[in-house]
């Protein structure tokens, strides 16, 4: 079973489908990428992850990677449930 994940994305002012921000505006945009999901994953999946979501918000928004903040929250499985049922007791 494939491991879920939610992914909330708030851009800051001038993202979107408005006009480009400018180079200057480029340095104080801050993306805030939160995700949640349960724990078991690795680092190196982790950094995966972070990586391409970096490029696409980086592709999309036309704001600096090293502006674009992100945050895994991992909930043991015991503690998440969907349909019911916690993910420990999913098969």
């Amino acid at each position: 079973m494939g491991r879920p994940f939610l992914l909330m994305l708030a851009p800051a002012a001038g993202g979107g489908d408005g006009p480009r921000p400018s180079t200057a505006e480029r340095k104080i945009l801050v993306p805030e990428i939160i995700i949640y999901l349960a724990e078991g994953r690795t680092v190196d999946a982790k950094r995966q992850v972070v990586r391409d979501i970096t490029d696409t918000v980086v592709r999309n928004f036309n704001v600096a990677a090293e502006n674009v903040a992100i945050q895994i929250v991992e909930a043991p499985r015991e503690n998440k449930a969907k349909g019911g049922l916690l993910f420990i007791d999913r098969k």
